[in-house]
């Protein structure tokens, strides 16, 4: 298995529902792109998330912002992925609340991003500060 630099690995919106993954360039002016191959795609810049190094059980790549659901379960328990500000770590769950390491999410389907599936989110309710960056439902 070979290292992965994560840091350097984002994926961004290109257009309604088309990402693209690759190396994040922000250009003097504020604006974002996602480089592949040699390739720039312009991205809205608030969709860019960074790769959380974990893959769900299927193979998909799991970025900040993704919502997961539990295989059999879709909308009943969204999770969302975002980066614990206290611990450094990854975590699924309401950032407001209830969570989990991301590593024990592996048995989900990412089934939006909060960038586009925000509405997948409505019964997420503040209870607490949230612990992440992403936190602004």
């Amino acid at each position: 298995m070979r290292n992965l630099d994560i840091s350097k690995k984002h994926k961004g919106l290109v257009s309604r529902t088309v990402w693209e993954t690759g190396a994040l360039k922000i250009s003097a002016d504020g604006l974002a792109a996602i480089c592949r191959d040699g390739v720039e795609f312009h991205v809205f810049k608030e969709s860019v998330s960074r790769f959380t190094g974990i893959l769900t059980s299927s193979g998909e790549e799991i970025y900040e912002g993704d919502i997961l659901s539990p295989i059999g379960k879709d909308d009943e328990a969204p999770m969302l992925v975002f980066r614990d500000q206290l611990s450094h770590s990854w975590r699924a769950g309401n950032p407001h609340s209830e969570d989990l390491p991301l590593a024990e999410c592996i048995e989900s389907r990412i089934v939006g991003h909060v960038f586009t599936h925000s509405y997948k989110l409505r019964n997420f309710k503040p209870t607490s500060p949230p612990k992440s960056e992403l936190a602004r439902l």
